[in-house]
């Protein structure tokens, strides 16, 4: 692993920095520096990791309000295509956590693909969110490499980051093995190496967990496949939303026995301690 340092990114030469690893990573036009410098004034977090000085990733988050509660929006998290695979962003999101809780928040919030399964065991295995929220087709069409051709469906995060859930690992939790008769689809693997979706077991709000299968490589799948990755992403948003209209949540992600897949865990969110 490489050395990297961590510091919140206040000057114009370091936000200047952060446009162009913007520009670079997302291959879009930067935040404007007079909206970050703005942020950073009226309780905003842009946090940058540098490796020799050189800053190779960043987390931008602005504050945000609903239903009576400020919370952190943490917007954007980009990492140079050099530096990935570190564990950089998992840092940053710590490091967040540290200086949004002094800052006086108690919730940190963002957005992902619910079938990139790398953004979510690190959004709810390692840092203990919830998948609280479904967005579905949240941004409308968009024409990157990673979301073209697909409805732009989102999990929202929430990140109650002085709760047990997130400060004592396991302590709110206890995860059963995956089990066919606990999952609301059954994934069947194809000769090409990749899963199909079929309907599994038919919800019932028991207060039990229940199991979700996703491709573990989705975007090789998509890539591969995009009608069989289309299917996966309106089979899941079904269930889904099924799961979270009836007070569950997303609160982990794990292996079960087949090739190519895992599983997201879902719970009634009242037994979480958050």
């Amino acid at each position: 692993m490489v050395d990297v340092s961590l510091r919140r990114l206040k000057t114009k030469d370091e936000l200047e920095e952060m446009q162009r690893l913007e520009e670079m990573v997302w291959g879009t036009a930067a935040i404007p520096f007079h909206q970050l410098h703005t942020v950073n004034h009226n309780g905003g977090l842009i946090i940058g990791a540098f490796v020799d000085e050189e800053l190779v990733g960043f987390s931008y988050g602005f504050p945000g309000f609903s239903n009576g509660r400020v919370y952190l929006c943490s917007h954007m998290l980009a990492i140079h295509p050099r530096y990935r695979d570190q564990k950089i962003g998992e840092r940053l999101k710590r490091e967040q956590r540290q200086q949004a809780a002094e800052l006086g928040y108690d919730l940190v919030t963002w957005t992902y693909d619910p079938l990139q399964t790398r953004n979510a065991y690190l959004n709810l295995h390692k840092l203990r969110g919830i998948g609280a929220v479904q967005l579905p087709h949240h941004y409308g069409e968009m024409d990157d490499a990673l979301n073209e051709g697909l409805p732009s469906d989102r999990f929202l995060v929430e990140w109650w980051i002085d709760s047990p859930h997130v400060s004592h690992r396991g302590a709110s939790m206890t995860v059963p093995p995956v089990t066919a008769d606990r999952s609301l689809l059954r994934a069947e693997t194809k000769l090409s190496g990749f899963p199909v979706a079929h309907p599994g077991r038919e919800f019932e709000s028991d207060e039990g967990v229940w199991f979700v299968p996703v491709p573990e490589a989705f975007q090789a799948l998509k890539k591969h496949d995009l009608p069989l990755a289309r299917d996966w992403r309106m089979k899941t948003r079904d269930v889904f939303g099924q799961l979270l209209e009836n007070g569950y949540v997303a609160a982990d992600v794990v292996r079960g026995q087949e090739a190519g897949v895992c599983h997201y865990v879902f719970v009634p969110r009242r037994q979480l301690k958050i």
